[in-house]
């Protein structure tokens, strides 16, 4: 799934942490109070 600017400003906090992912190591963690946090990350 891509990670737009369109879907990154219609998620909203659901009371846990929700982590969705590009498939390209790219991350987004969205927080139970609906803050946007990115992360990239790769696995050797």
């Amino acid at each position: 799934m891509k990670l737009t600017d369109i879907f990154v400003k219609r998620k909203q906090g659901n009371g846990k942490v929700q982590k969705h992912s590009d498939g390209g190591g790219l991350y987004l963690y969205i927080t139970p109070e609906g803050k946007s946090l990115g992360a990239w990350g790769t696995d050797f």
